[in-house]
């Protein structure tokens, strides 16, 4: 008896982690989401800032160009930084 006992809570433990587990991911992603859109959106504003000092559009294909580059080079970046710290290494 005791030992049915013992696996149906390892079953119990087994499926009550995965579920937390599961749920720790959806809130990461999501997290994970909001930070990189954050980060687009701040490098969006930095170019279209620093073009609007210099006399340019901040709608001109020239400073569209360079916040396309930006945003491009943030996310390789970020790729990269991820890829470095990833905690299964």
């Amino acid at each position: 008896m005791g030992d049915l006992t013992s696996k149906a809570i390892d079953v119990w433990a087994y499926e009550s982690n995965k579920e937390h587990t599961a749920e720790a991911n959806v809130e990461a992603t999501e997290k994970n989401a909001k930070t990189y859109d954050a980060g687009l959106h701040d490098v969006d504003h930095m170019v279209r800032a620093w073009a609007d000092s210099r006399g340019h559009g901040i709608d001109s294909d020239w400073t569209k160009s360079f916040v396309h580059a930006g945003q491009d080079q943030y996310d390789l970046g970020r790729n990269r930084t991820l890829d470095t710290l990833r905690a299964d290494r």
